[in-house]
């Protein structure tokens, strides 16, 4: 996307010409990153943490506040998932959308549920009763069945 970018940059400004389709192009994959991004990243643990305030947590009220983001999380997927699929299911049936390639508007905003899809399942797992093993507690103890 950043040499797609760059090349209209280059031509627009060398060489006068314009290619309008990268704009497009480049906005739809930004839509896709975001979406498929956000569920990706919150699957391998990477978002930002407040480190500061868990460092001084005992074990009892980090797990809590955790559990607390987690569901925050899961209620947030749920919702943006809900109400992006409801949107998509009523308006955009066979809205095309306004640009150089005319692409089918379900294409563009079909993402936005999955998304939110994805998010609400990562941060329910981290509900899940099974689901001891949370980053930054410790291993349960007994058999060894378990990993963290």
């Amino acid at each position: 996307m950043m040499l797609a970018i760059s090349y209209a940059v280059m031509m627009r400004y060398a060489w006068n010409q314009t290619v309008p389709w990268i704009v497009e192009i480049s906005s739809y994959l930004m839509l896709y990153i975001t979406f498929l991004g956000t569920a990706w990243l919150q699957r391998k643990g990477g978002h930002v943490e407040l480190d500061l305030l868990t460092a001084v947590l005992n074990p009892g009220s980090a797990r809590v506040s955790r559990l607390s983001t987690s569901l925050g999380g899961a209620v947030v997927g749920f919702v943006l998932a809900w109400k992006a699929l409801w949107s998509r299911w009523t308006i955009f049936r066979g809205v095309i959308a306004i640009g150089i390639l005319n692409t089918p508007q379900f294409l563009l905003m079909g993402i936005i549920p999955i998304g939110g899809f994805c998010s609400w399942c990562n941060s329910y797992s981290g509900l899940a009763p099974g689901q001891a093993c949370m980053k930054g507690t410790p291993a349960p103890q007994g058999d060894g069945s378990a990993h963290c």
